[in-house]
């Protein structure tokens, strides 16, 4: 079954092992959603953004008093460190209520929806109501910290907290993901599923441009799509495409060089007897080398694509927190980028920076205003 799900990259509370939650934006929902189900789903993007300020806060603690635990002495880091129990509960509480006001949202849809026939109706509705108990029984683990104490939160084990938190934290992942399995019946069996394929169309879009970043657009949009393994293969035969290209360009390039040292060898004067090669090589007006060619690319990073424009809501859970995002129709997609560097280094800089908010973010380049594919010379 196609599952096309936006990854965002908000953090679990799990102090030994960070995980990322996923599968909790259903973005094919969007075009069945109302206005006050959209402003619903913004909500819970900013609630789950103060989750992880509060897991970030809670590091920070652990890493000012780092030094206790190293030496070996466990009291007084539990003493020192208890604030940060608070903040990652206080995290996993901020995580409940976004989790919750997702599920409403999904709840209501599925609900109202109408199927195809009963055995389709049923199902989904199943599914469901395991959605919405998987979060019930994690908010009731949870209940366990409702109003925790100081003197309990010096006492308590950061191992125990921890688990405690992880477990009702995957529950509640869990049950999105049966919500978003029952929208996917409603979507590709319900009445809705003639409206036509997005993920046939972006294929066909992918193939038509034949492009490594086409194929990886593809990709990024379906992570669970039907061709991802024709899009695999079809990027590995363009990439040792573009390393065959870049070889021979070298040896070119070396036989050129070991041809001008043998006329060197023939004309020990160095008298150039190509004039119209001298003249283009010492003419100032000429622009055609490869620094002011350089001079004329422009590196950015994607950190989303579609065939259709991404709302606001859903462009912040692909990438919370990122400002300044631009939009670029190219070759039948819009595209999300941001920044504009001039090498290729300080946009793979910038990309590292993004990717725990936006793990799918690459680098792309435009040349005159025109998007190329990236090349091996360019990352020199």
């Amino acid at each position: 079954m196609k599952k096309v799900i936006i990854i965002i990259g908000i953090l679990i509370c799990n102090a030994a092992s960070l995980l990322q939650a996923q599968d909790i934006f259903y973005p094919e929902v969007e075009p069945y959603l109302n206005a006050n189900q959209k402003l619903e789903l913004e909500k819970a993007v900013n609630i789950l953004l103060k989750a992880r300020g509060n897991e970030n806060n809670a590091n920070d603690i652990e890493r000012k008093y780092s030094k206790l635990k190293t030496k070996g002495k466990e009291e007084a880091w539990r003493n020192k460190t208890w604030e940060a129990k608070e903040q990652r509960i206080m995290a996993e509480k901020n995580y409940k209520l976004a989790y919750k006001t997702i599920s409403d949202v999904y709840a209501s849809i599925i609900t109202n929806a109408e199927y195809e026939n009963n055995t389709y109706k049923t199902e989904a509705l199943s599914l469901n109501d395991q959605g919405i108990k998987k979060l019930e029984d994690a908010n009731e683990i949870l209940s366990q910290y409702s109003e925790p104490s100081q003197e309990f939160l010096e006492q308590a084990s950061n191992d125990e907290i921890d688990s405690t938190l992880h477990v009702s934290h995957i529950l509640k992942l869990n049950g999105i993901r049966s919500q978003i399995s029952a929208l996917e019946i409603f979507i590709e069996k319900g009445k809705q599923a003639g409206m036509g394929n997005k993920e046939e169309v972006a294929w066909e879009n992918a193939k038509k441009t034949n492009t490594i970043s086409s194929y990886y657009e593809y990709l990024n949009n379906n992570p669970r799509g039907k061709h991802m393994s024709d899009a695999n293969e079809s990027i590995t035969q363009l990439e040792k495409l573009s390393a065959s290209n870049e070889i021979a360009e070298n040896d070119k390039n070396k036989n050129t060089k070991n041809g001008k040292n043998n006329d060197n060898k023939n004309n020990p004067n160095g008298v150039n007897n190509n004039t119209t090669e001298n003249n283009n090589t010492n003419d100032p007006n000429n622009k055609v080398n490869s620094k002011t060619i350089k001079g004329n690319l422009k590196f950015k990073v994607q950190i989303a694509a579609a065939v259709q424009e991404i709302s606001p809501w859903m462009l912040n859970a692909k990438a919370p927190g990122i400002k300044n995002i631009e939009s670029y129709k190219v070759d039948g997609w819009i595209k999300y980028m941001v920044g504009a560097f001039n090498s290729y280094n300080e946009a793979a800089s910038y990309r590292d920076e993004l990717r725990s908010n936006a793990p799918d973010a690459f680098i792309v380049v435009f040349e005159n205003g025109k998007q190329i594919q990236v090349t091996g010379d360019m990352k020199k």
